[in-house]
């Protein structure tokens, strides 16, 4: 459900933080990916700012045949914070 998936993203932030941690003492950006919809799990544009806002060194990844027409203009908001497009 979507309410799993939130919960779960907040319970991977730890994680993610120490990644994106490693990452830029290695010299390196570390990137989340947006995933397709029905997965839910960092699947919109406001999951994804809700993780980067709380992990500011960490990018995104923005796969871009996981995401609805409705949902391009969420993504362009973060275009800062893109470091690929897949």
């Amino acid at each position: 459900t979507e309410q799993e998936a939130r919960d779960l993203e907040h319970h991977l932030l730890p994680d993610i933080r120490r990644a994106a941690d490693l990452a830029e003492a290695s010299g390196f950006r570390f990137g989340i990916e947006h995933n397709e919809p029905k997965r839910h799990l960092i699947a919109t544009p406001e999951s994804c700012a809700r993780i980067l806002e709380q992990v500011p060194n960490a990018g995104l990844v923005w796969d871009f045949n996981h995401t609805a027409e409705d949902q391009v203009d969420g993504f362009k908001h973060l275009g800062d914070r893109i470091m690929g497009l897949h």
